[in-house]
C-alpha cells in the first residue's frame, strides 16, 4: 500500500466503484482496498440513466469544491477518465482542481480515445494541457498522446490486477472458454457465438463457453435459444465475487475478441490465474499477448478464431505450457508493484513547482 501520508495529499475523482461494472470500476475499487489506506473518492457518475448521472455529477461538482476548499491536506486530484461524455465530465473537475491550486493527474482508460480526438482535435489538445500529468495504459498509447499530441508530460501505469485467489475444480472433460465484458459488437461477442454455432455438431459434448456481462443480453440468450446452442453456451449474468472467481479457476483460456479496446482488465485477470488469452491485436493488447501466452488474431476475422479455437480443443495440453508464461506476464501489475509506482510517482509530482 501507499504510506499513509502520501494517501491524505489525494483525492481520488471516478465512476461508482463497490460494486463493480466496467474496467475503471474494477480498478478503483482494487485501489480502494489494496493501494489507499485512506481512500478518498468522489464518485462522479454510475447511473446508466442519463439525467440521474448528470445529477450525480453536479452533486460530486459541489462535493469537490467543498472538500478542496476544507482540507488543505490535498494537493493531487487524481481523475479517472475514458473518451467522450466521460471526458467531458471529467473535465469540470480538472477546471476546478486548477482553480484551487491543486495538482492534477489524468488517469485515461479505454479504447476509444483516439477516435474521440479527432471529434473535436483542438478543444481536446486544449484540455489536455491543463493536466499537470497524464497516465496512459500501454506504450502504445504514451507514444499516441506524446509523439503524436505532442503532450510532454504522459506517464505509462499499467493496469492493476489483484493478487489471484487460486481454488481446485473438478473438470469435467471439456474445454472451458471464458468471455467476461460488455455484450455488444465492439466486443466481439456476437462474432465469437456465431463461430461456435456454425461449427457446434463438430464440438458438441467437448466446449463450452462461459459468457459474463450486461447490455445486449436479450439478443445473446434467444441467439443460443435459436440455434439450439445451450450446451456450448452459458450465459453467466453479471459476474463478480465469489462467482467470478470459480469461473476464473474453472475456465482453460479466456477470450475476447474485440474491436476496440485499451488493456483490458479481464485480460490481466485471466493472466494472473495462469490462464492463456485468446484476443486481437488491438490499443495495448499486443504488449501483453503474444505466443508464450495466447493467441492473437484479427478482429472479425471469424476463420482464424475457428482455426485457434479448433486447435486448442483437439490439443488442451498445449495450454498447460503457457500456463507459467501467462501468471509470469503480470508481474508489474500486481498491486505490491502498482503501490511503489504510485508512490514514486506522486513524491515527483508535489516536487514540481
Amino acid at each position: 500500500m501507499l504510506s499513509s501520508e502520501i494517501s491524505k495529499e489525494i483525492l481520488t475523482i471516478g465512476c461508482s466503484y463497490k460494486h463493480p461494472k466496467g474496467g475503471i470500476a474494477q480498478v478503483l475499487n482494487t485501489y480502494s482496498k489494496e493501494i489507499f489506506p485512506d481512500f478518498q473518492c468522489v464518485v462522479n457518475s454510475g447511473s446508466n440513466i442519463r439525467i440521474l448521472n448528470v445529477s450525480i455529477g453536479i452533486f460530486a461538482l459541489i462535493k469537490t469544491f467543498f472538500i478542496l476548499s476544507v482540507r488543505n491536506s490535498i494537493k493531487i486530484i487524481h481523475i479517472h477518465t475514458a473518451s467522450y461524455n466521460s471526458f467531458k465530465r471529467s473535465v469540470w473537475f480538472m477546471l476546478l482542481a486548477k482553480t484551487m491550486c491543486r495538482k492534477v493527474v489524468l488517469h485515461i482508460h479505454g479504447g476509444g480515445f483516439r477516435e474521440y480526438y479527432n471529434t473535436n482535435p483542438r478543444w481536446i489538445l486544449k484540455m489536455l494541457k491543463k493536466a499537470d500529468c497524464v497516465l496512459v495504459l500501454t506504450d502504445s498509447w504514451r507514444k499516441f498522446y506524446s509523439d503524436e499530441l505532442q503532450l510532454p508530460n504522459v506517464v505509462t501505469l499499467p493496469n492493476i490486477v489483484s493478487n489471484p485467489q487460486l481454488m481446485k475444480v473438478k473438470h469435467d472433460g471439456r474445454l472451458h472458454l471464458l468471455f467476461l465484458g460488455g455484450i455488444v459488437e465492439q466486443k466481439g461477442v456476437f462474432d465469437l457465438v456465431e463461430v461456435i454455432k456454425q461449427h457446434k455438431d463438430e464440438w458438441d459434448g467437448k466446449l463450452v463457453l462461459h459468457v459474463g456481462g450486461s447490455h445486449e443480453v436479450e439478443r445473446l440468450q434467444s441467439f443460443i435459444k435459436d440455434n439450439g446452442l445451450e450446451k456450448l453456451i452459458q450465459y453467466e449474468g453479471w459476474v463478480s465475487g465469489n462467482k467470478k472467481i470459480t469461473l476464473l479457476n474453472l475456465m482453460d483460456a479466456y477470450i475476447l475478441p474485440s474491436y476496440i479496446e485499451g488493456l483490458p482488465i479481464s485480460i490481466l485477470e485471466a493472466l494472473s490465474y495462469g490462464k492463456p488469452v485468446i484476443t486481437t491485436p488491438v490499443g495495448g493488447i499486443p504488449e501483453v499477448i503474444n505466443e508464450r501466452n495466447g493467441f492473437l488474431f484479427e478482429s472479425g476475422d471469424l476463420e482464424a478464431m475457428y482455426k485457434i479455437i479448433n486447435n486448442i480443443v483437439s490439443n488442451p495440453t498445449s495450454l498447460k505450457e503457457m500456463a507459467v508464461n501467462a501468471k509470469n506476464s503480470v508481474d508489474k501489475n500486481f498491486p505490491n508493484s502498482i503501490a511503489s509506482f504510485l508512490e514514486s510517482f506522486y513524491c515527483e509530482l508535489l516536487k514540481k513547482e
